[in-house]
């Protein structure tokens, strides 16, 4: 997987991160105000820290799982967080 992001003077990023069918899932993990590259892989995230270069991983949810992305506490200062969701059926 090859991801642009657009820095604050107007350059470009570009890495080569991930594999094929790997899911972009980029947003702010680390709260530095700007945006990590991540990915979601078969029920793990990939996140690649703006604010100091490293990576960390974390399981969380099923292969089969709809990764999300976003800011869920109110009111605060916001950092991105790790969700997913899955159909189920009951009957």
């Amino acid at each position: 997987m090859v991801a642009a992001l657009r820095s604050t003077d107007g350059g470009a990023t570009i890495l080569s991160w991930g594999q094929a069918g790997d899911r972009p899932v980029p947003g702010d993990y680390d709260n530095d105000g700007k945006n990590d590259f991540a990915i979601y892989r078969g029920g793990v995230w990939w996140i690649l820290r703006s604010s100091d270069g490293g990576y960390s991983s974390s399981t969380f949810g099923l292969s089969t799982d709809t990764p999300i992305q976003t800011a869920y506490i109110p009111f605060t200062v916001r950092a991105n967080k790790c969700a997913g969701y899955r159909l189920h059926f009951f009957i």
